[in-house]
């Protein structure tokens, strides 16, 4: 098993007390106004998981209080679905809250869509499925999760999604009025502060299944008033090679009436599921998480990563700073012109340079340098799939 992928959570983590003397921090996974999400690893069970500190003085300060306290609340209502993630513990200290998730290793959906612009249509419909059985489970329990992007949908070792950040999810039995999301997904409800409710998240599995397949959301615009009066007036504009059964699910979603959208109507969300797009879905299957996913994450070797325990809580920009730094000086002083090579090889991705200091023939000054960076920062672990696993639609082949 690679080193920083975690266990299947099992009941056993639904009462594991969090100890922090038990805890190793290691590097930042993410910041917020009022925290960070760092990786830790647990030392009794040896496992992984995204510790999230949320500093107190300034969830008084922001009055954040009863938004903290909901989004915990939330994610118990989120345990044991297989594509939320997972709230593992909780506690405190007299400077932090800490809510323990599971990590997942595999990045976010939106780092892949960088990667590869678009998706497969086959692909789309494993993910956009997932989503919806999430949804499902939220939705019998009159939860709005209100912030559905890709960059808050991650992808598991295994290549199942999990959708994260549950800070703009809310309780809604019937109707909401508050203004929040990400301008690109927002319904056109949202946008005229009109009361909304569990539609408005069927409205962004339209932009999102519309970014997968485009490559781009529907009504972007670097100018957020005209992005909003896209949203508002403007139809949706599809590329030509743009799936036309995906294209038909698309409009019905991102109907501007809400009482209209795909999805509201007496079925519910299972209008959504019976709809055509999805119509070799195997939904039992697909929630047991027994298909093969159509694409898996390439993780770090375990080498790698036992390398990269060891730097956990190193300032990786400075070691990178420093890499430069010292081939720099050596081109500078001209002692070798083999630094080139060596130089060639720092391609901007997250990885451990190992140097063999030995071998390079510089002055010691210089080796002292090399050997303090033998740690780089990579910017993605992710690889570019030159092939899909077609695995719910057995007439694809492949990518």
């Amino acid at each position: 098993m690679n080193s920083e992928t975690c266990a299947p959570l099992n009941e056993n983590d639904s009462i594991l007390k969090l100890n922090l003397s038990e805890i190793i921090f290691g590097r930042t996974l993410g910041t917020g106004s009022f925290g960070r999400v760092q990786l830790v690893r647990h030392i009794p069970s040896g496992r992984y998981f995204a510790l999230k500190k949320l500093r107190k003085t300034e969830v008084i300060r922001l009055k954040q209080i009863e938004h903290t306290n909901s989004e915990r609340k939330l994610l118990m209502c989120a345990r044991n679905h297989p594509f939320l993630v997972q709230m593992v513990g909780t506690t405190q200290d007299a400077v932090y809250l800490y809510v323990l998730m599971e990590y997942v290793g595999g990045g976010e959906l939106f780092s892949l869509l960088r990667k590869v612009k678009t998706l497969p249509n086959f692909v789309a419909q494993f993910y956009a499925a997932q989503v919806i059985l999430a949804f499902e489970h939220l939705h019998s329990q009159n939860i709005i999760y209100r912030d559905l992007k890709p960059e808050n949908i991650l992808i598991t070792p295994e290549g199942n999604i999990k959708i994260v950040d549950f800070g703009f999810a809310k309780k809604v039995p019937d109707q909401t009025w508050t203004l929040c999301g990400t301008p690109d997904y927002l319904a056109p409800e949202i946008v005229l502060s009109k009361g909304y409710g569990r539609a408005v998240d069927y409205y962004a599995l339209g932009i999102l299944i519309y970014e997968m397949l485009a490559g781009f959301p529907p009504f972007y615009h670097e100018n957020h008033m005209k992005l909003y009066d896209n949203i508002v007036n403007t139809e949706a504009r599809f590329p030509p090679s743009f799936d036309p059964v995906a294209r038909d699910l698309v409009q019905k979603l991102i109907e501007k009436n809400p009482a209209k959208r795909l999805g509201v109507q007496v079925d519910g969300i299972a209008e959504i599921k019976n709809h055509s797009w999805f119509k070799d879905v195997r939904w039992d299957t697909l929630y047991a998480c027994t298909i093969r996913a159509p694409y898996k994450p390439k993780l770090a070797s375990d080498a790698t990563c036992s390398a990269q325990k060891l730097w956990l809580n190193a300032p990786m920009v400075l070691y990178q700073l420093v890499f430069y730094v010292g081939f720099c000086v050596a081109a500078w002083k001209q002692e070798s012109s083999e630094l080139s090579s060596y130089g060639s090889s720092i391609d901007g991705e997250f990885s451990v340079l190992l140097v063999d200091v030995s071998t390079v023939p510089v002055s010691l000054t210089h080796k002292l340098m090399l050997l303090a960076a033998v740690v780089y920062v990579k910017q993605s672990s992710l690889d570019v799939p030159h092939h899909w696993t077609s695995t719910l639609y057995p007439t694809h082949q492949g990518w």
